[in-house]
This record gives C-alpha cells, structure tokens and sequence, in this order.
C-alpha cells in the first residue's frame, strides 16, 4: 500500500495512478461493482488482485470481456 501511495505521490506509472480498496476484497458482488467501475469508467490498463478466489472469480468475466490483463497473487481456485 505504501509503495502505491509513493508511486501515485511521484505522477503514478507511465502517467497512470494506481487504485487500491481492500474494503471489496472479500464480496464478490463488490469486487465485481469495483472491476466495472475501473474497466468501463477510469478505463484501467491492468488490475492486480483480488485476493480471495471468492471475488476473483467474478471480476474474471469482467476483465475478459474488457480484454483487461488481470493478475491476482494468491487465488487459487481453477476457474
């Protein structure tokens, strides 16, 4: 967190800031509401995260269909 706060003070990467809201990261009716909010509106390059499988896997629809690179650093479940 503090590393996105340092980067976002300098002008953000590549110009872009980046966002960080751990209060969705368990409700998958959140995360999804959070992805489409950045893919459809601030139109977001990349997302990294979420971090439960359980939110994971409704945000997967989302960025597929934006064709938005997605990663997450510790979901494991195969869908």
């Amino acid at each position: 967190m503090f590393a996105v706060d340092e980067a976002n003070a300098r002008g953000g990467v590549a110009g872009m800031r980046s966002s960080r809201d751990r209060r969705r990261q368990e409700r998958p009716t959140e995360a999804a509401n959070a992805a489409n909010l950045l893919v459809n509106q601030y139109r977001v390059k990349a997302i990294v995260g979420s971090v439960t499988s359980k939110a994971t896997i409704p945000i997967s629809d989302i960025v597929q269909a934006g064709k938005i690179p997605t990663i997450t650093p510790t979901a494991t479940n195969p869908k």
